[in-house]
């Protein structure tokens, strides 16, 4: 989010040169001496050239400069019988000027702030590359309390006109009178507008300004959504009404029913991390520390602190030889599913790689060391990739990665010795009790039998038993003593 808006950011490949400022006169001169930068960029990237997040999308960035929403809110709506994405916050929003930088490439505040939030990016190309991933089309709604703004991003525009640039029309408002402020552009920017996007007039407009909530904000639409070769849209919008998730069957894996299959049932066995395919179990580990409330489809998002979420936890210290510092790394087990492992690596508070593998966890051998065990760290020294899911693969990141798996392996060891200890006292308890109970047994063994001898005798004493009474006597005893084993015990004295 660039100055409170929304910034998408889906990887995607795009490449940017330096910028240089010119002039166009297209359409019969309605676009005259619209302010633009050209660009050597690809207007309408084929599916085969863009590089796919695993994630469900990467759909803002809460930690640029300047942030001050403390709300988002993500939807799915349908303007004019187009399938809209649709993003909303309450920051600071944007002045015609900032709302152009956003726009354009080769621009970026990124390490000039002076705030307490730190950029998670380093280019400013996040919106660019994140939006055209989604949809061919964006329009970016804005306000700051003294003037209002629309912006348009579109590759369909672009391709409309023919351009050999890219051009980006914005269109300022003054938000107390609602009328807009004339300059050189922004006449010929809200024809365009009006003409290439899904509204036609001011007033529809100034509905998209008024529904965001408070004098400040941004909202942002994204249309013409990205497709595979079966027209479905990349995203599944249908299987769960309160999110928005990857389909099962992706279109570069239609062509072969075994990977379907594959796919499926790894799905359905719980292997993959709900997080892989859907959006609202992503965002709710995003952040390590929460500090915006996220709505998505009209739902919270309930947020999740993994380090809170473990059995036990155990916390160690990492020293990174090529920094001053002692940065905390949290070990614990997963509570939820076991097959879920490896380590959670946050930069700037941001999820950036998510069950990552190390150490003993990824040795290739037949026992399953390091299963079931998390780890969470926040490595604010190493460098994410231009997609915010990988890291630059660097030597402080090799090295940091072989740390990290020494350290995994250790608290491995430490908890499986533990266990294997109470393993061992837990079998030597058991089988105490067991000896106590068979003791216990035989002692109450030879209580009855003491008691049903004196119960024989007082009720038949020997002297009674002769040969002419034997019968009648046999009788008598069976029905006190019906068991064989105990007539045995009585045997030896009947009719002596």
């Amino acid at each position: 989010m660039r100055c409170g808006a929304l910034a998408v950011s889906v990887t995607s490949h795009t490449h940017t040169h330096t910028h240089t400022h010119t002039h166009t006169h297209t359409e019969g001169g309605r676009m005259n001496h619209l302010h633009l930068f050209s660009y050597d960029v690809c207007l309408n990237p084929h599916d085969g050239e863009t590089e796919r997040t695993r994630d469900p999308a990467e759909l803002y960035n809460a930690s640029d400069p300047g942030v001050t929403a403390k709300n988002i809110w993500i939807d799915v709506v349908t303007v004019r019988e187009q399938l809209c994405l649709s993003f909303m916050d309450n920051g600071s929003g944007m002045t015609p000027n900032k709302l152009h930088k956003m726009l354009s490439f080769g621009f970026t505040e990124k390490g000039s702030s002076k705030s307490s939030h730190q950029p998670i990016g380093v280019y400013g190309n996040g919106f660019k590359s994140g939006s055209m991933r989604l949809g061919r089309d964006a329009l970016i709604f804005t306000k700051n309390g003294g003037c209002q703004s629309v912006g348009m991003l579109s590759q369909s525009f672009l391709q409309a006109i023919k351009a050999q640039a890219v051009i980006v029309p914005i269109a300022p408002f003054n938000q107390q009178t609602k009328t807009l402020v004339v300059t050189e552009d922004s006449e010929a920017s809200l024809r365009a507008i009006l003409k290439y996007s899904l509204f036609q007039s001011v007033s529809e407009l100034q509905e998209q300004l008024d529904s965001i909530q408070g004098k400040k904000g941004t909202k942002i639409l994204i249309w013409n959504i990205r497709r595979n070769k079966d027209g479905k849209p990349e995203f599944d919008f249908d299987t769960d009404a309160e999110d928005i998730r990857l389909p099962e069957i992706r279109s570069e894996e239609t062509q072969a029913k075994w990977r379907r299959d594959y796919y499926k049932q790894r799905r359905d066995s719980n292997d993959v991390p709900e997080m892989e395919f859907s959006l609202r179990a992503y965002l709710s580990i995003l952040y390590l520390k929460p500090r915006i409330q996220i709505v998505l489809r009209q739902k919270k998002v309930q947020t999740k602190l993994i380090s809170k979420s473990l059995s036990m936890i155990e916390n160690d210290v990492y020293k990174p030889q090529f920094i001053n510092e002692r940065v905390k790394i949290t070990f614990g087990f997963n509570r939820k599913n076991k097959e879920h492992y490896g380590i959670m690596m946050y930069h700037k508070n941001r999820l950036i790689k998510a069950h990552q593998k190390v150490g003993c966890q990824i040795k290739l051998s037949g026992q399953r060391s390091g299963v079931g065990v998390i780890g969470v760290i926040e490595c604010n020294f190493l460098k994410p990739a231009h997609n915010k899911q990988d890291f630059e693969y660097t030597k402080e990141y090799r090295l940091t990665l072989a740390a990290l798996g020494l350290k995994l392996n250790d608290y491995w060891r430490e908890k499986k010795e533990k266990k294997a200890k109470e393993r061992a006292f837990q079998a030597l308890e058991r089988k105490s009790k067991e000896g106590d109970t068979e003791e216990t047994e035989e002692e109450d063994d030879e209580e009855e039998e003491e008691e049903e001898e004196e119960e024989g005798y007082d009720c038949f004493p020997p002297k009674l038993f002769t040969q002419q009474c034997c019968r009648t006597c046999f009788v008598l005893l069976v029905r006190v003593y019906p068991s064989a084993s105990k007539m045995a015990r009585i045997a030896p004295w009947v009719c002596g």
